[in-house]
């Protein structure tokens, strides 16, 4: 059973900071102003609307933000966003422009992450090798008569991790090469990809002068694919956990073309207040992945050896329910923007199920492989973010610079030298020109993370013939940053 890491008292004191800002937001511009006390408190209303329920954000597997708009605010567009992403995260943005636009972006992120094994003491810090996520966006919206409609490809998702793989080689050559020191965590993950592309259509309407709401739908497609090595062997028989000559690479992939979802929500920007607070909610189904397994040995040696049956994987991933909020205040020449989402997971953590695989040793005996845990964990989790916009050259050119905090996205106990859904922080700068209908955005971001050591971790490495085995496999420090870039070019027609 896991264990709760995310009283609500710890998450309130990370938001204090954000709330005491959005106070003063909604404060200063009343007391320095003829507002009337009733539409004073329509504003303390909305303020509350904000910090009680911001108290998250979607991440883990997800991208903390998507665009190059995004990255360049660390994530701080849920009211501001009226572009492909708005369909995403607050598809009553888009009601702010009739125009027809279309945008076309792409984003870059590069994650750099290591891990330290407890055991052996002297074991090689191992770093991540995998290539930088290439994330594609393409959009378009236009007003059709009351409505702004709007559709859009992205890729939300995005998650790739390649540690050191030991080679195919003789029993005796991998003992030489001390392969407990080289490779500590062949048995928590040597590889994870994961990928999510999405393709969302919707509308919005401006319903009174002050009140935004829209409404879209979205197609969701999953790849997912994990590799590891598992040990087929018996302590009770003298077998040594760890000893390379029972190893097999275990790889399982699975794929879903099909995973609906959907988001509603409301912009209300009050006419008497320089404010606009953003709400809504986004769920999506269960991904119901398929996907093919590949069991092979890793040694020169006859046994243990794979026995292959047409063999496939199962497994379901959550999809989560998220609920975003956003407050913005509107000044002459700077906007400052804050904003937060919790996502809510309803089902556990991925179990793959498998079909068609055994592994026999050399006493004939066989053992089924029927169901192994995935490496990747998620709870409830969340952060908040907030930005600065700055008009440098009235008309023409932007400049942003944001920060956002992220609780971790799964349990500590659960770590993997493969996936760890650690706390972060992400610091951002951004830029946005325009001119003569054309906008140019531009965003970097630099996530960083504090080292965590994971001493009681509960991974353990996959042994067909004992299922109970507990030998560890996932006990050390873990570290990770990650760099995103994005750039995106808009075209408006009046």
């Amino acid at each position: 059973m896991f264990k709760a890491r995310t009283p609500a008292r710890r998450l309130l004191r990370s938001q204090l900071p954000v709330a005491w800002a959005l106070l003063l937001l909604v404060v200063i511009p009343c007391r320095k102003s003829s507002i009337r006390w009733p539409t004073r408190s329509v504003a303390w209303a909305l303020l509350l609307l904000v910090v009680i329920p911001a108290i998250g954000r979607a991440d883990g597997l997800e991208f903390h933000a998507v665009g190059a708009r995004a990255i360049g605010r660390a994530g701080a567009i849920t009211v501001s966003a009226d572009d492909g992403a708005a369909l995403l995260v607050n598809p009553a943005g888009m009601a702010r422009r009739l125009d027809l636009r279309v945008q076309l972006g792409l984003s870059l992120h590069d994650d750099d992450s290591s891990f330290q094994a407890v055991e052996p003491s002297d074991a090689v810090q191992i770093h991540n090798r995998a290539a930088p996520i290439t994330a594609p966006q393409v959009a378009v919206q236009g007003g059709l008569g009351p409505f702004v409609v709007g559709a859009a490809y992205l890729q939300t998702g995005g998650f790739s991790r390649q540690l050191p793989r030991p080679p195919q080689a003789t029993m005796n050559a991998m003992r030489n090469m001390d392969i407990a020191r080289r490779f500590p965590h062949r048995y928590g993950g040597i590889e994870l990809s994961y990928e999510r592309r999405v393709w969302l259509a919707g509308a919005a309407v401006r319903a009174l002068s002050w009140l935004g709401l829209g409404l879209s739908v979205a197609i969701c497609q999953i790849h997912f694919e994990e590799s590891r090595h598992i040990w087929a062997g018996l302590a009770s028989r003298g077998d040594s956990p760890g000893e390379p000559n029972r190893d097999l690479s275990l790889i399982i992939s699975g794929r879903d073309r099909f995973v609906p979802g959907a988001n509603a929500s409301a912009l209300i920007a009050p006419p008497e207040l320089p404010l606009e607070v953003a709400i809504s909610a986004s769920v999506f189904a269960n991904a119901q992945l398929q996907g093919a397994v590949n069991l092979t040995k890793r040694h020169n040696g006859e046994f243990p050896q794979a026995q292959l049956d047409n063999p496939s994987s199962h497994a379901r991933l959550a999809g989560p329910l998220v609920v975003r909020t956003g407050i913005r205040y509107l000044g002459e020449r700077f906007l400052v923007e804050a904003s937060g989402d919790v996502a809510l997971y309803f089902d556990k953590p991925p179990v793959w199920r498998l079909d068609g695989v055994a592994v026999l040793d050399e006493t004939q005996d066989t053992a089924s492989l029927t169901a192994v845990r995935s490496l990747v964990d998620y709870r409830d989790h969340g952060s908040l973010a907030i930005t600065t916009d700055v008009e440098l050259v009235s008309g023409f050119l932007w400049l942003s610079a944001g920060y956002s905090h992220h609780l971790a996205a799964s349990h500590d106990e659960q770590y993997a030298p493969v996936y760890s859904g650690l706390g972060e922080h992400v610091l951002a700068v951004g830029a946005e020109g325009h001119w003569n209908g054309m906008t140019l955005s531009i965003g970097y971001s630099r996530t960083l993370s504090a080292e965590v050591a994971s001493t009681a971790n509960e991974i353990t490495l996959t042994n067909p013939f004992d299922k109970n085995d507990a030998t560890p496999a996932g006990r050390g420090t873990y570290d990770s940053a990650r760099d995103s870039f994005g750039i995106a070019v808009e075209v408006a027609w009046e």
